[in-house]
């Protein structure tokens, strides 16, 4: 292509390097997360458009050999439940409680809740639909339950963050969702002028990501410029108390939409409790940095011991019956964060900063073949039986294992070094062929293929090779295999810090729905979704048919 301007530089097109180097295509899998599940019910949530299904899979056996792998697989889903929701929205997120009761879902129009429950002849649920207050009417963009069932979260359109107190009668065996009378308020970010008039305004505020911890004390919420800002649950659970009087949350509900999304986080605000307790912002919210990248994954280390009730209630007084304990909770408060650039940090909430594993773990450390990543993370699943702190990353078309117990050093960082260093070699070339093109990267979105694996018949790179220089390599590689078989056996057999593969692709959910065996992690459902089964467009008629059609017609 000839250049534009006498100073111009060539334009090098990528298919200059075809056939030298890896091809990409864009996913045809929804960016956000379409699928769910109810790990004690076996249960498993997927939506698109106006339409949910709910799907029960049944348990299988673990595989002990490799030839029960190679056996093709047992169909165990079943649909159970299929619901339409009636207008022109379409859905925006859908949850599942943890205890598989209750199915909220949520359109830009309205939200609505449905209460699952087992059919005594089939097997299959009935679905029933359960009464909300009037301040549901409103859309929402994200929603999802807590973990222990008795909170909903719900993110509005306009970033506003509700949380709306769930209780049920086991006598009448119903459930009232109370209005949503807490309603969190985010820091006051300083954004500039330019940003606030360019056109997007307040865009990059927008919520796209939400985390409950394990005790559904702690809850925390990211934006698309990178802030994280987190919440804590104080006070003493007191089901004694009435219920607060939904025309006065209402009445307050409209009071705080009035106002600006970000207040002052020094500015004094009225508790607003319900059984004796209230939602506040945490303390060390502040201290928590702006990340160089959106994060795409929000997740909470789960607690591996029950958490008791810390704090103790206060005596009621003349002039304060209900008093409310202010302690904050003490239980897991590590936030696991992933970017969009594919680096992982990992925060204590409650102190305001980086974990000490993160610390010792910055994202340069990370396996060069991570590093490398190009499709982003969608979501993880954790794996904290026996004393494992692992967790599992996964995109469109890759499945990551980090164990968190272990640091990525010694071996592991040399190894990476070691990996960047022959990449460099390979791809850079000659400095002058760099400096001509005007790019330090190759020109292909996939990246080389390495020489081993290239089908061309010889390398790109010539080397003289000697024979006494070959013979050296081959014995520093079996007392290399040798060193590693002694080191197994008197370790024993270690696992190592991480792992990954690409078997599993297009991926478009990994999700727990068991608590799996003794001696293994817990029991996940890898839910795949090829090309072939995608709903494609109209046939193009390339010839002109639809005319003979027609006349036919």
């Amino acid at each position: 292509m000839t250049p534009v301007g006498p100073d111009a530089s060539p334009i090098v097109t990528p298919l200059g390097q075809f056939g030298f180097e890896n091809q990409r295509s864009l996913p045809f899998l929804p960016q956000e997360l379409t699928i769910g599940s109810s790990s004690r019910k076996r249960l498993i949530l997927s939506w698109w458009d106006r339409e949910v299904h709910v799907w029960r899979v049944n348990k299988t056996a673990v595989p002990t050999s490799d030839d029960d792998e190679e056996k093709p697989a047992v169909k165990g889903r079943k649909l159970v439940a299929k619901i339409l929701i009636k207008g022109e929205a379409n859905i925006t997120s859908a949850t599942l409680s943890t205890d598989g009761s209750l199915l909220a879902i949520a359109t830009t129009a309205d939200i609505k809740v449905f209460q699952l429950r087992p059919r005594s002849e089939e097997d299959g649920l009935r679905v029933s639909k359960v009464t909300l207050p009037e301040s549901f009417s409103t859309g929402a963009r994200l929603i999802q339950f807590s973990p222990d069932g008795k909170w909903l979260s719900i993110i509005r359109l306009d970033s506003h963050i509700l949380l709306s107190r769930i209780t049920f009668d086991s006598y009448t065996s119903s459930t009232t969702f109370h209005a949503p009378i807490s309603k969190l308020s985010r820091l006051n970010r300083q954004v500039d002028k330019f940003t606030l008039l360019g056109g997007l305004g307040t865009y990059d505020r927008t919520i796209t990501q939400i985390a409950w911890s394990s005790d559904s004390k702690i809850i925390a919420v990211s934006d698309l410029s990178g802030y994280i800002d987190s919440f804590v649950l104080s006070g003493i659970e007191d089901t004694t108390q009435a219920p607060p009087d939904p025309s006065s949350a209402a009445s307050s509900e409209s009071e705080s939409d009035s106002d600006s999304d970000s207040e002052d986080e020094n500015s004094p605000s009225s508790p607003k409790l319900i059984f004796g307790q209230h939602w506040t912002r945490n303390p060390s919210a502040s201290l928590l940095p702006k990340l160089p990248a959106a994060p795409v994954v929000l997740s909470f280390r789960p607690a591996t011991q029950k958490q008791l009730t810390n704090g103790i209630v206060p005596h009621p007084t003349r002039n304060n019956p209900h008093p409310v304990s202010h302690d904050l909770p003490s239980g897991e408060a590590r936030l696991l964060v992933v970017t969009a650039t594919s680096d992982i940090y990992e925060f204590d909430v409650l102190k305001g900063g980086l974990s000490p594993w993160s610390r010792r773990n910055a994202p340069h450390v990370f396996p060069a073949t991570y590093r490398k990543t190009l499709d982003q993370a969608k979501g993880c699943v954790w794996d904290v039986s026996e004393g494992k702190e692992r967790v599992w990353l996964y995109g469109v078309g890759w499945l990551w294992m980090f164990d968190l117990a272990r640091d990525f050093t010694g071996t592991a960082a040399e190894a990476s070094d070691d990996e960047d260093e022959q990449e460099q070699e390979q791809i850079a070339g000659s400095k002058k062929r760099r400096r001509r093109h005007g790019k330090e990267n190759p020109s292909g979105a996939g990246g080389l293929i390495p020489d081993e694996v290239l089908n061309t018949g010889m390398s790109r790179k010539i080397r003289k090779v000697m024979q006494e220089d070959e013979e050296r390599a081959v014995e520093e590689d079996m007392d290399l295999v040798s060193a590693m078989e002694e080191d197994k056996d008197q370790d024993g057999a270690e696992s190592p810090n991480h792992w990954h593969t690409f078997k599993y692709r297009p991926i478009l959910g990994v999700v727990v729905i068991g608590e799996g065996e003794e001696g293994f992690g817990p029991e996940v459902a890898v839910v795949e979704r090829p090309i072939w089964e995608a709903d494609l467009p109209p046939r193009f008629y390339g010839q002109q048919e639809w005319r003979e059609k027609n006349s036919v017609d």
